[in-house]
């Protein structure tokens, strides 16, 4: 017989594909997750698993975590709201590119790089990666910040810097805070009712197989329609609430209405 924990942890592996994913395609790396995990653990013992009448204390959350306890106590000392992280590599060779001597042309902008020691020498992209680590070759860099759009071969061959910042094209930053916030929203009712014996939030999907694309673009075209006009009615709600208020505890409330879809054969296991 599986064990929670077990059944547990399959379940979050599953839940965390698509943030990995999304990680991976933006330079986002284990060493980077693994800090910002550190302190989400640390953070949510210390608040949510207190002990009556106890103050909590480093070993107590060691314990529970299994974070070590000198990572429990610099999280919990420092000021930052944030954590700092090291710059990954992407963002270090960058500042090299931006500031690195000899890197810059007479204007002070970012010199257009050969891509070998053998044709451009230590003004090549390649002698550039290596100033910054020793353990990293230089293509797979490129070959992923071309994929990224951060530069560009011109007719010459030479590497130009297009972007200073691996900042994806649109707003990036607003798209990310809606994400962080409906996910977290969503994933909280979802633990919320697992975690209870009476689910408290309404939480349902519908799921269907097998379709054909047109089938599936009808469906999502039938979604995208009904969606909409079922939020405007929420929205209506929540406005009528909001020009009665009454005393007590406020509370934030979030709906959401959500359509994926992905071949059968490409499932996330």
């Amino acid at each position: 017989m599986k064990s929670r924990q077990s059944i547990l942890l399959s379940a979050v592996r599953k839940v965390l594909r698509p943030l990995v994913r999304l990680c991976l395609g933006n330079g986002v790396t284990y060493p980077m997750l693994l800090e910002e995990l550190k302190q989400v653990f640390v953070k949510v013992a210390e608040s949510e698993f207190p002990l009556d009448g106890k103050p909590q204390t480093d070993s107590r959350i060691t314990l529970l975590t299994g974070v070590h306890r000198k990572d429990v106590h610099r999280i919990r000392t420092e000021e930052a709201s944030t954590p700092v992280v090291k710059p990954n590599l992407s963002s270090q060779v960058i500042a090299q590119w931006l500031a690195g001597k000899g890197f810059q042309d007479a204007n002070g902008s970012p010199r257009r790089l050969q891509k070998t020691i053998a044709d451009g020498g230590e003004l090549s992209f390649e002698a550039l990666v290596a100033q910054v680590s020793k353990d990293i070759r230089s293509k797979p860099l490129l070959d992923e910040w071309l994929r990224l759009g951060a530069v560009r071969i011109d007719e010459d061959g030479a590497i130009e810097l297009v972007s200073q910042a691996f900042v994806p094209k649109g707003d990036f930053e607003q798209t990310a805070a809606f994400l962080a916030t409906n996910v977290h929203d969503h994933l909280a009712a979802a633990v919320d009712n697992i975690s209870k014996e009476k689910p408290v939030f309404f939480e349902r999907a519908a799921f269907s197989d097998g379709l054909s694309e047109q089938q599936l673009a009808a469906l999502q075209e039938f979604i995208a329609t009904e969606g909409m006009a079922f939020l405007r009615r929420v929205n209506e709600e929540n406005i009528r609430y909001s020009l009665d208020p009454q005393v007590g505890v406020g509370y934030r409330v979030n709906t959401g209405v959500y359509f994926y879809a992905e071949p059968q054969d490409q499932v996330d296991e």
